[in-house]
Order: C-alpha cells, then sequence, then structure tokens
C-alpha cells in the first residue's frame, strides 16, 4: 500500500488534513524521517508513525546491538536464536567477518 492510498482512505472517512506540515495540530502525523516529529512536543491523542529510540529496534545494525545486550536481561546468547551478524562499520566485527571467510 503506497503512502497516498492511505491518505486517501482517511480523507474518504471523514479525517481532515492540515496542509501546515509544521502544526502542532493534528491527530496523526506520518513522516518519513523520524526527525520530522519533535516527540517532546506532542500532545496527549496525538500519534505519529515514528517512535523515539526506534532506529534501534528497525535497523538491522540497531537489531543486532539490541539482540547483543539481551545476556543483561535474561540468560540467553542471541547467536542461538539469530543469524550470525556483523556491524561491517566496527573493526572487531569486521575482523570477526573476515575470520569467517
Amino acid at each position: 500500500m503506497r503512502a497516498e492510498d492511505t491518505r486517501q482512505g482517511l480523507l474518504q472517512r471523514g479525517w481532515l488534513e492540515n496542509p501546515d506540515h509544521n502544526s502542532a495540530f493534528f491527530d496523526l502525523k506520518w513522516a518519513v524521517r523520524s526527525v520530522d516529529i519533535d516527540h517532546a512536543a506532542l500532545l496527549a491523542g496525538q500519534i505519529v508513525n515514528h517512535f523515539v529510540m526506534g532506529v534501534r529496534l528497525t535497523t538491522k545494525v540497531g537489531l543486532l546491538y539490541c539482540l547483543r545486550e539481551t545476556s543483561w536481561f535474561v540468560d540467553a546468547d542471541c547467536h542461538s536464536f539469530f543469524p550470525r551478524s556483523y556491524d561491517l562499520s566496527q573493526a572487531g566485527d569486521r575482523d570477526a567477518f573476515l575470520q569467517v571467510l
């Protein structure tokens, strides 16, 4: 489904569109980039399609680090349930990756 389809569906259901994308007056704000949403300024009842620190779960490297940190909270090794993964921007991970080649 395209964003335009969602927009049209909401308009057909009686939703109103605020043409001022910087306005603080909205019920639902859909942004392409999370930095376009000021989470600290959200009012009760306002809904956005991004959440604070979402990059930790919505990017591959963010998910990798979250899974690696599971051992701090539960007795689990992420390598036992998640495929071997590397952050190639980090020297240690890059060296480990090159060792398995």
